[in-house]
């Protein structure tokens, strides 16, 4: 038998659906809901070779919403089952279905695959009908078949990869979990790594089945700043906060750039690259700049001026104080020519260290001042080369499953349509 492998789209509007447009919004959104999951799981009940689940869920599927392309998947199960279980009641509803499904799509679509379908079920129903004993032609016809007995069963999906499914406290299963299970109420546990565990409670009635869809929800990344007290954080250029954190970051898992900042002191950045759950500390060492040296070089050197200024002012004090003395004693007696020397030599150097100490006072000002404006413009910014790259690694990526299904299975779901990405091999 020839194989190929194609993929087709179908799309159909909500507005105007059979049995839909007289519902209320609500109620239309609803049943669209549930038609989704049950579709859903029907595929991938298919993709897992469960194709009596699958029968019964997309039979769920079509009562909340009738789409041809849900016939086309039904039929599709029944034939597949055929061929495994060579039930002929299988093989008539796969016809069923495929007659069903071109009379309602007059044009496009699948008909060339229901066509073709129909093309090898037909001769094989024909056959079987031929082959059964004739009989008295006045017996009876025989009486139809008795209807297939429907078991309960439980669809338990998600959309999250690598999720894990435990029923009743049982023995955890990868999802997609298709059960039997009987009557009554069920617990239903998922879990999968980097995501928040949930639980759900079903109720299953006999003979009915239960499609429970559930899309985990991603625990955050957890990042931990060690740095300086007073340091500014940011997450991807926007402000967090100001060290110390009293929490750790929770960020999304994927890449983020993470700065620190202080006056004074050379940005960090860092690019990380975090997986769901993830917890890491984040050591922040920050380097006094270039200005900031600087600054407090010349703050030393401005109160040294001062204090030099400070030493200037006690000397020219001290010679005042010594010419004062002399000169009260000018009042007094009569002084010596070395003391009228003395007096001139105390007042000059009076004189010389008033003069020095006002240089000194007010160099000392201009390179104090001149330091305090270093520190307040001393504010760097971080730039696209200081940025410190770390090697990137794929991360786990929450992919819908993508069933693959014969002609039809694959499900295409968006707001206002419904339709299927159709998958498979013949």
């Amino acid at each position: 038998m020839r194989r190929a492998l194609f993929t087709a789209l179908l799309m159909g509007s909500l507005v105007g659906a059979p049995g839909l447009t007289s519902s209320p919004a609500s109620a239309q959104t609803e049943d669209v809901q549930k038609a989704r999951t049950y579709f859903n799981a029907g595929a991938q009940a298919y993709e897992a070779g469960e194709y009596l689940a699958a029968i019964q869920a997309f039979d769920q599927a079509y009562k909340y919403s009738p789409r041809p392309a849900i016939l086309f998947s039904a039929a599709q199960a029944y034939r597949r089952q055929y061929f495994v279980d060579k039930n002929a009641q299988h093989l008539q509803l796969a016809i069923k279905n495929y007659r069903s499904y071109l009379s309602k799509v007059t044009e496009g679509g699948r008909r060339a695959d229901a066509a073709q379908a129909l093309s090898e079920l037909e001769p094989i129903a024909a056959r079987l009908a031929a082959s059964e004993p004739s009989g008295d032609p006045d017996a009876p016809p025989p009486p139809a078949p008795a209807p297939m007995v429907q078991k309960t069963r439980l669809m338990v999906s998600s959309q999250t990869k690598g999720t894990q499914v435990q029923l009743d406290g049982g023995k955890t299963k990868q999802a997609p979990l298709i059960a039997e299970v009987k009557a009554g109420k069920h617990k239903v546990s998922l879990s999968a790594p980097g995501y928040f565990p949930e639980e759900r409670e079903v109720q299953a009635a006999e003979g009915g089945i239960v499609a429970v869809d559930v899309r985990l929800r991603p625990q955050p990344a957890k990042v931990r700043i060690d740095a300086e007290n007073g340091a500014e954080v940011r997450v991807d250029g926007r402000p967090v906060g100001v060290t110390p954190l009293n929490v750790p970051l929770e960020l999304e898992a994927g890449t983020h750039l993470i700065t620190v900042s202080h006056t004074g002191r050379e940005p960090y950045s860092k690019e990380l690259e975090l997986s769901r759950g993830e917890q890491r500390t984040l050591k922040v060492d920050l380097d006094v700049t270039t200005q900031r040296t600087v600054s407090y070089v010349v703050l030393g050197t401005g109160v040294a001026g001062l204090l030099t200024g400070g030493v200037f002012t006690f000397l020219a004090l001290r010679q005042e104080s010594q010419a004062q003395d002399i000169d009260s004693s000018r009042s007094t007696e009569n002084i010596s020519r070395a003391q009228v020397s003395a007096f001139d030599d105390h007042v000059q150097k009076r004189n010389d260290f008033r003069t020095a100490a006002v240089i000194s006072y007010g160099a000392g000002a201009l390179l104090t001042a001149t330091s305090v404006l270093l520190m307040s413009f001393d504010d760097p910014k971080v730039s696209f080369d200081q940025r410190e790259r770390t090697p990137k690694a794929p991360t786990p990526e929450e992919d819908a499953p993508k069933p693959s299904m014969e002609m039809s299975a694959a499900p295409f779901w968006a707001p206002g349509s419904f339709g299927a990405a159709l998958h498979g091999r013949f």
